[in-house]
């Protein structure tokens, strides 16, 4: 089963966002499983634009990878904030998604959801 974990904040000061993403879905043997591959799909590509920004030095970020587990953590100021919190929600609704389509494969847990006013 893949327990899919996330969490998000933000302030008038800026976001952060993390996700943790561990397990195997177990839906097909390994490299058939079409499950496991739509989660690494969206993990992969939220990693990819992450580090990406990271190495730009927009954001704060701290990805890793390893055969079962991926963590991935960014923080931004406020003017990446939105860029930030504005691709993790694409990504999370992706992967909530498909933890309500296949249940008997994924847990999908959101933490705490904090938006401040900018007012």
């Amino acid at each position: 089963m893949i327990e899919i974990r996330t969490t998000m904040s933000a302030s008038a000061a800026g976001g952060y966002c993390w996700m943790s993403v561990t397990g195997h879905a177990g839906a097909a043997p390994k490299g058939a499983d079409l499950v496991c591959a739509a989660v690494s799909a969206l993990v992969q590509t939220f990693a990819g634009w992450v580090k990406e920004r990271g190495e730009e030095r927009t954001l704060e970020t701290d990805v890793r990878i390893e055969e079962g587990r991926t963590v991935i953590a960014a923080s931004a100021g406020i003017w990446e904030m939105e860029r930030l919190l504005g691709c993790f929600e694409v990504i999370r609704f992706g992967l909530e998604n498909l933890s309500r389509q296949y249940p008997e494969y994924i847990t999908y847990k959101s933490g705490a959801c904090r938006k401040e006013s900018k007012t």
